[in-house]
């Protein structure tokens, strides 16, 4: 599913919750990541999780099917720069063979 915003803190069924739409989100204990020193380093960039409802990653979702969503740079280990990318691509089963084969058939009269 595509995130067009963040949660900012746990919450149950029921309570109210805030949506960070656009902007930095901290918690150590949501985060744990590698971070590549800039916003334009592959190793800092952060992805919709294929794997784990409403989380991140900063692994490219690759099993189908998934979506790949960017949403957001990892500015620290525990400090995600959150702007997601509303751009995504969906993976998908395979829907056929890719190779085609042909045959003709001919049949002659006398």
């Amino acid at each position: 599913m595509m995130a067009i915003g963040i949660v900012t803190k746990d919450v149950t069924l029921g309570q109210s919750v805030t949506l960070l739409v656009d902007g930095l989100i901290r918690s150590s204990s949501a985060f744990s990541f590698v971070t590549g020193g800039q916003a334009s380093s592959p190793t800092a960039i952060v992805y919709v999780s294929s794997m784990e409802e409403g989380g991140v990653t900063q692994n490219i979702p690759s099993a189908s099917p998934a979506i790949i969503q960017i949403v957001g740079y990892a500015i620290t280990e525990d400090t995600l720069s959150f702007k997601p990318d509303y751009t995504h691509i969906e993976l998908c089963d395979d829907v056929g063979d890719s190779s085609s084969s042909s045959s003709s058939s001919s049949s002659s009269s006398e």
